[in-house]
């Protein structure tokens, strides 16, 4: 019978330019027949071997990121670039230190042009994208919201054909079919639906308006997915200060262009945006680490659908709207294309990580 024995192994790592030992885990040396077999472990930390946790963090977001959106909705009075300039700030007071204090600035000064470049647009992308979200939160029931955004994967599958010339087949189009369908249900286009369940569903003059702004806000937040993917070895300081910082600098630039006026608002709703603020910070974070522990086909399967279903239970239990007959249809045929876009992807990285076994 083969014998096992385990030993610890330091083994020369460099760090910042200066070799040093680090204890790696146990080497497992296997002597069966007068044969050894030795296998070099390899240093995980303990937090990243438990199951699942990239999409138990992507759930706790989706929970944050909802209860700072109802509280967003309840602040009346405050333009969409006030909240968002307060936000910015609060989030650079805090960015700016944990980069000075982890060494890692803003904008990693080796790196190539085409990463900060990157760097630059995430910013941009993340300000114009949370923009849209504040308007369309004031505008339109927390359920509707999270349904039109959940029309990501509509856009992803167009882009990626047009750009990406990636494939397009049946589960793309039933994908695409089942999304547009079930949004068509949800925000009841005057031009389909008759004037009278239009009244019944209560929309605001901006409704419209708000539905078009959000869309563009979708197809920029997939991009930024698309960003934080690639920039997911830099670290979170990083890319936390750089956000905030070309944040600010594209809302001052549109606070000066469009002669928007600060008005003196009252210290509770100071206090709800520095905590909305410290909330969207540990969202943003949280995504972040989720990335890096998860494929980005699960993460967005799981944050679509729980955006969707935790939405609609805010809404019903904590304001009391309860929606109609053809909402709850369109709530089906949007979650049965997110499983299917999903399940697609899913199988999709099964079988190029498996492509090369069988070969």
């Amino acid at each position: 019978k083969g014998i096992m024995v385990k030993k610890e192994k330091l083994l020369p790592v460099v760090i910042g330019g200066e070799e040093k030992n680090e204890l790696m885990e146990p080497v497992k040396i296997e002597t069966i027949d007068g044969a050894e077999k030795v296998q070099e472990g390899k240093h995980q930390k303990l937090w990243k071997r438990i199951p699942c946790l990239g999409l138990i963090l992507v759930l706790l977001r989706v929970t944050m990121c909802l209860i700072r959106q109802a509280g967003i909705k309840e602040l009346v009075g405050i333009s969409p670039l006030v909240y968002q300039i307060y936000q910015t700030m609060f989030s650079l007071s805090m960015s700016i230190p944990w980069s000075v204090a982890v060494d890692k600035g803003p904008f990693p000064p080796n790196e190539p042009r085409k990463v900060n470049g990157l760097f630059i647009l995430r910013g941009i992308s993340s300000c114009l994208t949370t923009l849209s979200v504040v308007f369309a939160l004031q505008n339109m029931s927390i359920g509707t919201y999270s349904m039109v955004l959940a029309t990501r994967p509509f856009f992803s599958l167009i882009l990626a054909k047009i750009f990406l010339s990636e494939p397009f087949g049946i589960p793309e189009i039933i994908t695409m079919i089942l999304l547009f369908s079930g949004i068509i249900f949800v925000v009841k286009p005057p031009f389909i639906f008759p004037q009278d369940l239009l009244e019944d569903a209560n929309y605001g003059e901006n409704f419209y308006l708000a539905v078009g702004l959000l869309l563009l806000g979708t197809i920029m937040a997939g991009n930024v997915q698309v960003i934080l993917r690639h920039l997911r070895k830099q670290h979170i300081a990083s890319l936390t200060a750089s956000k905030d910082i070309i944040g600010t600098l594209v809302l001052f630039l549109i606070i000066m262009a469009s002669g928007t006026e600060f008005t003196n608002h009252s210290v509770q709703d100071k206090l709800k945006i520095a905590a909305f603020s410290i909330s969207f910070i540990f969202e943003t974070n949280l995504n972040l680490i989720a990335l890096k522990l998860e494929e980005a086909g699960k993460i967005d399967l799981v944050d679509r659908s729980a955006s969707i279903i935790i939405a609609f239970a805010i809404q019903i239990i904590y304001f009391g709207d309860i929606p109609e007959f053809f909402t709850f249809i369109g709530i089906g045929l949007v979650l049965l294309g997110i499983v299917v876009v999903g399940a697609k992807s899913l199988c999709s990285n099964k079988y190029n990580k498996c492509a090369p076994d069988r070969g």
